[in-house]
């Protein structure tokens, strides 16, 4: 899809929406809703950019203490990892999805989850490259591209980045 002349503007205009909404209001119908606009206005690639402009974001709010790898880069697993992923957590998170959506929890849910999970292992290596490359949005977005051969792994990448910058918005005080 063409970019129109105030693409980056508009992912911004998103990002301040979605951030707000998201980690500041833990409104996440509000955060769901600014996610469907931009994917139906500017698709999967307008979502990765979305979580690119996070990224910077939490690139320059990361502390200098555990958050950040040797080389002085925000790390990736260290903001977004909370311990192996087992049947116990998969289902604790299919459970929670299913109450947010308002239904009962069935097989496929807990299939579902398991898929989303293998995403998020499989993106967060393009999360590293994209922090690794910050300040440079435009290097940060394009390693971020790889993800957009699958919705499951477009929102694997806008979920590390929402977690990421959680961590450190709540680490800020």
């Amino acid at each position: 899809m063409p970019r129109s002349s105030d693409y980056w503007i508009d992912i911004a205009r998103a990002g301040d929406a979605y951030v707000h909404s998201c980690v500041h209001l833990d409104d996440m119908p509000a955060a769901m809703t600014t996610v469907k606009a931009l994917r139906a206005r500017y698709g999967s690639a307008g979502l990765l950019d979305l979580s690119a402009v996070l990224l910077l974001v939490t690139a320059n709010k990361c502390p200098v203490d555990r958050f950040r790898t040797p080389d002085g880069h925000p790390d990736a697993i260290a903001l977004t990892s909370h311990g192996p992923v087992d049947a116990l957590r998969i289902l604790d998170a299919t459970a929670a999805v299913t109450r947010y959506m308002g239904r009962q929890l069935t097989v496929a849910d807990i299939a579902n989850t398991e898929r989303q999970a293998e995403e998020v292992e499989r993106v967060q290596q393009l999360v590293q490259v994209a922090l690794d490359a910050a300040p440079d949005l435009e290097v940060m977005a394009a390693a971020l591209r790889p993800a957009q051969d699958s919705l499951g792994a477009v929102s694997a990448v806008v979920a590390l980045a929402t977690i990421a910058l959680r961590v450190v918005t709540q680490s800020a005080g």
